[in-house]
């Protein structure tokens, strides 16, 4: 080893210089005693952190996937519980509509439709027009010069142009209760001046029942009388309803107005009003009957039996922009005939 100080060769093992008695360096005593070439402090092998850096990113990924399978059979849990109820829901509510459903059927199947069963053609309506034949009967006089009717077989048919309106409002009405109006107004000026007769009224179209009580009423069993005053009670089956019914006849020349009012439920739709042909025979079996009997059907009146065609109409709201009522009904001015009301028929 050559001394840093004086440059003398000494031996490699020499502690001090055998010149100048310098100390000779460590590091080039350590260096030859070990023999390696390796710098100081090289003492970490880098395949050994290559290997630790991947053991670590091996665990961290084991870790995720642990963790992300965890995470999905939680949320496979809770939406297999999502389904579950909303399919549970979806079970109630269909059960429900169901339920609702069978529950309307069978109340459409307990309610008859009388009209319907026996044949009556009902048409929907808040206004319309028809014609049909009626009845005149020729007046003659007896020996003292009084008129009285002539017999059957002068009587003759005649054409009457009718406009009807009906119409519906709670105004006025009880609660729970509206009020049906229908307001017929008969062209008889084909009568020639004769007196004539026409069958009109109104009738339950469920049961049949006859609404000729506006001046008879029937007496009814105290579980059977309607709640309110001047009512009959109509029944059903397990259901019923209370109707009042009144009728007015204004005569003006060869004018003919019948107004039927039916006080009724609100949720009643059961009015129907009918007009047609009558005759003296036909009227003298109704006037016959005694209404404060018992409730009478439509088929125990004539009319029905009769071959001539009757009009059936029910209240339907037709003009969506309201209800309207037709204009006066012009006829030829005639002078003014004192008119008398019996059984709802007219007598011209």
């Amino acid at each position: 080893m050559i001394c840093p100080h004086c440059g003398e060769n000494n031996p490699d093992n020499a502690k001090y210089c055998s010149r100048c008695s310098a100390t000779l360096p460590r590091k080039n005593r350590s260096t030859a005693s070990s023999g390696s070439t390796r710098p100081a402090g090289a003492g970490f092998d880098p395949k050994m952190i290559i290997i630790i850096i991947l053991a670590v990113l091996l665990v961290i990924g084991v870790i995720v996937l642990i963790s992300s399978k965890s995470g999905s059979s939680d949320n496979d849990d809770s939406s297999e519980e999502i389904t579950e109820e909303n399919s549970e829901e979806k079970t109630e509510e269909e059960s429900e509509e169901k339920t609702e459903e069978e529950t309307e059927e069978t109340s459409d199947e307990d309610q008859t439709d009388w009209a319907e069963e026996n044949g009556l053609t009902v048409e929907g309506a808040d206004k319309t027009s028809f014609k049909f034949n009626t009845m005149k009967i020729k007046s003659s006089t007896d020996d003292d010069g009084n008129e009285e009717d002539s017999d059957s077989e002068t009587e003759e048919e005649f054409e009457v142009s009718t406009k009807l309106t009906i119409s519906e409002s709670t105004e006025n009405a009880p609660d729970n209760y509206k009020i049906v109006t229908a307001v017929f107004l008969n062209d008889v000026s084909g009568s020639d001046g004769d007196s004539g007769v026409i069958a009109d009224g109104a009738f339950d179209r469920y049961t049949g029942t006859f609404f000729g009580f506006s001046d008879q009423k029937p007496e009814q069993k105290d579980d059977e009388k309607a709640d309110l005053d001047d009512f009959i009670r109509i029944t059903n089956g397990d259901n019923h309803y209370d109707i009042k019914v009144m009728t007015d006849i204004d005569t003006n020349g060869s004018s003919v107005k019948k107004t039927i009012t039916v006080i009724c439920p609100e949720d009643y739709n059961g009015t129907v009003f009918f007009a047609g042909y009558s005759s003296r025979e036909l009227d003298d079996q109704v006037k016959g009957i005694d209404f404060s009997k018992k409730l009478y059907t439509y088929d125990e009146l004539p009319f029905m039996d009769d071959d001539h065609d009757m009009h059936y109409f029910t209240y339907q709201k037709t003009d969506s922009t309201g209800r309207s009522s037709w204009s006066t009904y012009e006829v030829e001015e005639e002078p003014v005939q004192e008119e008398s009301t019996d059984s709802g028929r007219p007598h011209p």
